[in-house]
């Protein structure tokens, strides 16, 4: 098996074009390939996590004056805290799957929040 965290993730199959019995030096060389292939796959998983989290931090560094602006907005309207106010654009963002930076950029143009919750 091919295993990532402890837990199978995949198998390794050889197969050869004619009848083989496999040895130990051959058991032990598969062993070895499935270990390079966890320790390839661990790395391109953790490359992932760490690309996604940067494109996360870029997003919020580009919209973060937009995202405030409306976060002061709503505190404004609604007579909300900072946290409430986030929160209701977080919660428009899910519910319409758009990021939160152009629910607030929605927010400042005067248009009502997803979901009918006004501005």
């Amino acid at each position: 098996p091919v295993e990532l965290g402890g837990a199978a993730v995949g198998s390794l199959n050889v197969h050869r074009e004619t009848r083989h019995e496999w040895d130990d030096t051959d058991i032990r060389a598969m062993r070895a390939f499935a270990g390079v292939l966890e320790g390839v796959l661990g790395t391109l998983l953790a490359v992932q996590r760490h690309s996604r989290l940067a494109e996360q931090l870029t997003y919020a560094l580009e919209h973060r004056v937009v995202i405030e602006r409306s976060i002061g907005f709503l505190m404004a309207r609604r007579g909300l805290d900072a946290v409430a106010a986030f929160d209701v654009l977080r919660r428009a963002s899910r519910g319409s799957r758009r990021k939160v930076g152009e629910v607030a950029a929605d927010v400042l143009a005067g248009r009502d929040l997803p979901g009918g919750g006004g501005g």
